[in-house]
């Protein structure tokens, strides 16, 4: 008899599976059971995402930060730009200056030395005069942009001057050797400046996606101690954000800590997930066979009444067993043994009960859950849980005066 009953999941050998968190309920993967809590947990995180969009554009840290990045990133931009346009007018100097180098010299005597100092003077001096006018006339955003070479080249200028009026054959090895220093020093700033921009752009993302991941999460956390957890982080991230300079390191400590999280999150979802899932194909599957709901409680008691009258209640327990009960019902309020009439009643309707349960059994193992009988007995007298039942009626009859009860005529108990 199944008076009392306990039902435990059991995976079927040969049948790939798929393990919850928790490991403590298996259901057969591609399933219905196993899309719709899938499905559950789809729909929970696609609310939550929602919910992090419209909490993300109303954090005013954020958009300080955000504002801070961009305004960097357009620094940076401008001064690689400036940077660019500079080594390309350089360039062009550069083939000035060789041609102007390319003379037809006198070769020897005192007369050609004499001449060739001061072509080299000359030359020096062009050349130098170009350099300092190009140095001059670089963009600001090259110029004052933070570790900019530029006044470092701009202070090698006075020694040149100074060089190619004594010595001016080495004046002018010197100044060539500087344009090309020059060329060096500003390629190398051009890619110093990408790097720095790749790097604000990917703190940017990595604190965009954290910030995004803590806001989803604080809606997917269903206790209120990890929601707390939740909260002290993004609290914590914003702090950082607000400061000059954001550290790498510290984004790195607060993106472990989150995802410790969110396994510990990701757990009780998927837990919370698979009991919504039985409980809904349990529901399905009774309301099939004619069952109709009755009643259910906040500790997830549920009450079924049995087709013709009775009823069974069914709990799902934390660790997903299935735990069924039959109960009696009463029209009023009685702590009267059970009469001869009704203990007749309550047996044809048990039995109608088991017949029932194989049914439901069926229908969950179709679903994908391998679900087994573990225990089964008949209730005895004693332990028969009593109802009263109730109409909607009479419920509200009693709310007006509660010293008048209706009972529903309609409802007698009969055996066949």
């Amino acid at each position: 008899m199944s008076g009392q009953v306990v039902i435990v999941s059991a995976a079927a050998s040969g049948t790939a599976l798929a393990a919850v968190a928790s490991g403590a309920a298996l259901i057969a993967a591609g399933s219905i059971a196993y899309q719709m809590w899938r499905s559950h947990q789809a729909e929970q995180r696609a609310q939550a995402r929602q919910q992090m969009r419209a909490a993300k554009q109303k954090l005013a840290d954020w958009e300080s930060f955000q504002s801070a990045q961009e305004a960097d990133m357009k620094q940076l931009r401008n001064s690689r730009e400036a940077a660019r346009n500079a080594l390309s007018e350089l360039s062009l100097q550069q083939h000035t200056m060789q041609q102007e180098s390319e003379q037809d010299l006198p070769q020897t005597g005192a007369q050609a030395q004499s001449f060739l100092d001061t072509e080299n003077t000359a030359v020096g001096q062009q050349q130098l005069q170009q350099m300092t006018t190009w140095l001059e006339n670089l963009a600001p955003e090259l110029v004052q942009q933070k570790n900019s070479p530029v006044p470092a080249l701009q202070a090698q200028l006075p020694p040149l001057q100074q060089q190619l009026a004594s010595t001016p054959l080495l004046a002018l090895e010197n100044i060539r050797n500087f344009v090309t220093t020059t060329q060096r020093s500003i390629t190398h700033f051009a890619e110093q400046l990408n790097t720095q921009s790749q790097q604000v752009k990917h703190i940017q993302q990595r604190a965009s996606n954290l910030l995004e991941t803590l806001l989803t999460y604080q809606h997917l956390a269903e206790t209120g101690t990890q929601q707390e957890e939740v909260l002290a982080l993004q609290q914590h991230l914003l702090t950082i954000l607000n400061e000059p300079s954001v550290q790498t390191g510290a984004l790195d400590v607060l993106e472990k800590k989150s995802q410790q999280l969110q396994g510990s999150i990701d757990s009780r979802l998927e837990e919370a997930a698979l009991q919504e899932t039985i409980r809904s194909r349990v529901d399905f599957h009774l309301q099939a066979l004619g069952y109709s709901a009755v009643s259910s409680s906040q500790e997830g008691l549920q009450s079924w009444q049995i087709p013709g009258g009775e009823q069974v209640h069914f709990a799902l327990q934390p660790n997903y067993k299935l735990s069924f009960q039959v109960a009696h019902e009463r029209e009023q309020r009685s702590e009267a043994a059970l009469s001869l009439a009704e203990r007749a009643f309550l047996q044809q309707q048990e039995n109608k009960w088991c017949k029932d349960l194989p049914k439901l059994l069926q229908a969950l193992k179709q679903d994908g859950f391998q679900y087994q009988v573990e225990f089964e007995s008949q209730l005895p007298e004693q332990a028969i849980p009593v109802v009263v039942l109730e109409t909607v009626e009479a419920i509200l009859a009693e709310q007006e005066a509660e010293e008048v009860r209706f009972v529903d005529p309609a409802k007698k108990y009969h055996t066949k």
